[in-house]
């Protein structure tokens, strides 16, 4: 007779596959060397890592944001305050350009952290 099957725990499963999921976008040197650019919507330093999408959505991940000061990223004229058109408009920044010109200053810096950029 063969051993009885284990009964999977759905929701601790899930709960682990979450948690593996986000670890795979957290990218903590690139997230420490962002904190370390200037805002590019004000030029000021003491910057927010900002992430597209939002990190509530499934295709966040660290590679995909940029610096923004608390006034430019929450405050009156910020990214969360005005939106993503908003934002543009007022502070007349190219947000995707940001993010590839990001992207590239951070591998020009340290071509040893190429990996797969999703």
């Amino acid at each position: 007779m063969s051993e009885p099957v284990p009964i999977r725990d759905g929701t601790a499963d899930a709960k682990a596959r979450k948690k593996a999921r986000r670890k795979a976008k957290v990218d903590k040197e690139f997230t420490e060397w962002v904190h370390t650019q200037p805002c590019v919507a004000t030029g000021e330093a003491d910057v927010e890592q900002h992430h597209f999408p939002y990190r509530s959505s499934p295709h966040w991940h660290d590679r995909r944001s940029i610096p923004l000061t608390a006034v430019a990223h929450r405050g009156k004229f910020g990214f969360h305050t005005l939106g993503k058109e908003g934002f543009e408009k007022h502070w007349k920044v190219d947000t995707l350009a940001e993010i590839k010109r990001l992207q590239a200053a951070y591998l020009a810096e340290f071509p040893e952290r190429v990996t797969q950029w999703v």
